[in-house]
């Protein structure tokens, strides 16, 4: 059997490192996601109700977050998200009213 280059040679060497890099993965996704905003009644704005905002984060950890790391809503203008959700769209398999909610969270309803 070849030894790799951490030397780890034997297979339950192997389930334990990927073991170790799942458990990681798993930490950074909660991490972020709770590093999310959670929206309450007073972010409620004409075009966005809270139930909409809190569906739109919802969809952004479920959705967004399987692929890849979660960006903070603030990081980006609404333009610049609207551009990403439509480039990701159909990746994401989100319908446009999936969309439009993960819009209205990522935008505190703005």
């Amino acid at each position: 059997m070849k030894k790799s280059r951490s030397g780890c040679s034997s297979p339950s060497c192997s389930r334990k490192t990927a073991t170790l890099l799942l458990v990681t993965l798993i930490v950074l996704m909660v991490s972020c996601s709770s590093a999310l905003y959670m929206p309450t009644a007073g972010q409620q704005t004409e075009s966005a109700s809270l139930e909409q905002m809190l569906e739109g984060r919802k969809l952004y950890v479920k959705k967004c977050g399987s692929c890849h790391a979660l960006i903070l809503p603030e990081k980006h203008t609404k333009p610049e998200w609207e551009r990403y959700l439509n480039e990701m769209q159909q990746k994401a398999s989100i319908d446009n009213t999936e969309k439009e909610q993960i819009l209205k969270y990522l935008t505190r309803g703005n």
